[in-house]
């Protein structure tokens, strides 16, 4: 690193810029600065009561976790913004109380082999013939096209019988099979028995082999059946099918119902605002997500990107909010919603970072007002599909230039210069888990490391050798010269059992020295994905189900922030799906949920 740039950043480490904020406003990823500090906090309550702190409001229905994403509410001017990866359902929907997906249809149950009016006698045959081991095996249908997702019926057909030219073995074993069946029962069903017996058997519930005839009677008791989130419909759907559906997050051992379950939406990206004082819409835009879009969703972050949607959450800067979604950057206006500009790239999960008329995401800065490239990064992985690629850049402010923290898609932290790109240094990290970088005076810290900057460069403070490597870092709070974060490390991760740093931890900044950890209800391994909050010398804090975080919405804690011990002030539930940043608007807390946004009162004396 050249001499003057760490003299230059040496002098005013501490200061960290982001999106223009007014008191009280929380118009970005991770609060004002990107520190997870509410500036200019009110007096809070010191303790919550056994219930909570009181609910406000909450929003129309705004689709959340499978249904919408874990993209965080952000607020500015009176106004909140949040994100969706919207699946909005298809059919008919109720006047009020939100919306349903009606994901085991007539159409569904056809594709994967269903017929109502099956006289059970035949029905039973068909099913021995298409599980018996004389069944020619090898090549099945399933695995050349996903006849399930096919809409129209003669495209279906016409799939179906160029499997049976290329595979004459199954045609002959379902031509003798029809041809044993009384001629009346051939005739009027053998289109059906034809299908039916080109889905291969299987051996577990929901596997692309196809369904059993029980589990399909089963299903066609909740045809047409609505359900509010994805996790009311697995819940139906194990009840009735008497097996443990595998949840939604892991779709590839469930190909069947994955196609029922895409079938009953159609993807947009929605940008949403509501009144922060009343959580009533002001107004909402969808944004078309069109075939390629969804591709590429389903190859992002490991394969959770389709389920999931865009993690990345919104950035307010003066009149204009910016957000990612599965069509690339979006640029509208704060005031209606109109598009400003939009640039379309591949799905990306980092929250967008505006400063000094300059939006960077993802390797490449644009110019605020246009959207025009300004600079692209020397090196970014865009092939690479890292958990880095998620990870939110950070920046500072220093004799006058804004410095930025990114990633480079892969394993390299880069300090760049905001207007120009150019790089200051550049650090190698060895776990990727923890990219996003925390300013705390003259020390960085990422990756489960801290390094302190100075006329030498940036060297890691040896004191931190024990530090866990595997700790996220979204939740790290830098207060009072102490560091507190949830910690999950590798042994933990790898052999899923504790380990002596596994819970909430504080350190001390200067030292190193770990002054506690706490291990308990309000300590669990998924519980660092999600920022914490230090407002009014509190800390306001997630923590998750664990293992079943894919089934179970988080609580929140509120804690003291001191190095002598863990101080509990308070929990709730508030149903905030994991792995979703929360905000604090002028006291107030804001939580995302499967159905929209929550605000509650932590203010004191109200």
């Amino acid at each position: 690193m050249r001499l003057a740039h760490i003299r230059i950043l040496a002098l005013v480490l501490a200061t960290t810029t982001g999106a223009m904020a007014g008191e009280g406003d929380w118009p970005q990823y991770r609060g004002p600065k990107r520190d997870n500090v509410a500036v200019g906090s009110p007096k809070l309550l010191d303790t919550w009561p056994a219930e909570g702190p009181a609910l406000l409001w909450k929003s129309d229905w705004i689709p959340g976790w499978y249904q919408g994403g874990t993209s965080g509410p952000v607020a500015a001017e009176g106004k909140v913004f949040v994100y969706a990866t919207c699946k909005e359902p298809k059919g008919k929907q109720p006047k009020e109380g939100g919306k349903l997906y009606h994901v085991v249809t007539a159409e569904f149950l056809a594709s994967a082999g269903w017929m109502a009016d099956l006289p059970e006698e035949l029905a039973t045959k068909i099913e021995a013939a298409r599980v018996s081991k004389s069944r020619p095996t090898g090549t099945d249908w399933n695995s050349v096209f996903p006849w399930w997702e096919i809409k129209d019926e003669k495209l279906q057909d016409k799939e179906r019988d160029e499997f049976l030219a290329k595979h004459e073995d199954v045609g002959k074993y379902i031509t003798e099979f029809i041809a044993s069946l009384d001629p009346k029962d051939a005739k009027q069903f053998g289109d059906f028995i034809k299908k039916r017996l080109c889905i291969s058997a299987n051996s577990r519930y929901g596997s692309a082999n196809g369904l059993r005839w029980e589990q399909l009677v089963q299903l066609s008791k909740l045809q047409d059946a609505g359900y509010a989130t994805a996790r009311e419909w697995a819940a139906a759907l194990s009840k009735a099918a008497k097996t443990d559906y595998p949840l939604l997050f892991h779709l590839d051992s469930s190909r069947y119902m994955e196609g029922a379950w895409r079938a009953c939406y159609d993807t947009l990206d929605e940008i949403v605002c509501l009144d922060a004082a009343t959580g009533k819409t002001i107004w909402k835009k969808d944004f078309p997500v069109n075939e390629e879009g969804v591709r590429q969703l389903r190859k992002s972050c490991f394969g959770s990107g389709e389920a999931l949607g865009i993690c990345a959450t919104p950035t307010v800067w003066k009149d204009k909010c910016y957000f990612a979604g599965a069509m690339g950057l979006y640029c509208v206006s704060a005031k209606d919603g109109e598009l400003v500009w939009q640039v379309k790239r591949k799905p990306e999960h980092a929250a967008p970072l505006v400063a000094d008329g300059v939006v960077y995401h993802c390797g490449t800065a644009y110019n605020a007002e246009t959207g025009e490239v300004l600079w692209k990064m020397k090196v970014w992985n865009d092939n690479s599909n890292d958990w880095t690629r998620g990870a939110s850049p950070t920046a500072m402010v220093s004799g006058g230039k804004t410095y930025l923290f990114a990633s480079d898609g892969g394993r390299t932290l880069y300090c760049l210069d905001l207007q120009t790109g150019k790089d200051v240094w550049k650090l190698t990290c060895k776990d990727p888990w923890s990219m996003e970088a925390q300013i705390a005076g003259d020390r960085v810290i990422v990756n489960g490391t801290v390094y302190k900057m100075s006329a030498d460069g940036i060297q890691p403070v040896k004191e931190f050798v024990n530090f866990p490597g595997m700790g996220l870092g979204m939740s790290w709070i830098v207060f009072e010269d102490h560091i507190y974060q949830y910690i999950f490390t590798q042994e933990m991760f790898r052999k899923g059992g504790p380990h002596k740093e596994d819970g909430l931890c504080c350190w001390d900044l200067q030292s190193g020295d770990m002054k506690w950890n706490y291990r308990g209800p309000t300590c669990t391994w998924d519980t660092d994905y999600t920022p914490s909050i230090v407002a009014d010398g509190k800390i306001i804090a997630s923590f998750g189900s664990g293992a079943h975080f894919t089934t179970e919405n988080n609580s929140v804690a509120m804690f003291r922030p001191t190095p002598e011990k863990y101080v509990l002030l308070g929990t709730f539930k508030p149903d905030l799906i994991p792995w979703t940043p929360m905000a604090m608007a002028g006291g107030r807390l804001l939580v995302r949920t499967e159905r929209g946004v929550s605000c509650y009162e932590l203010r004191a004396g109200r």
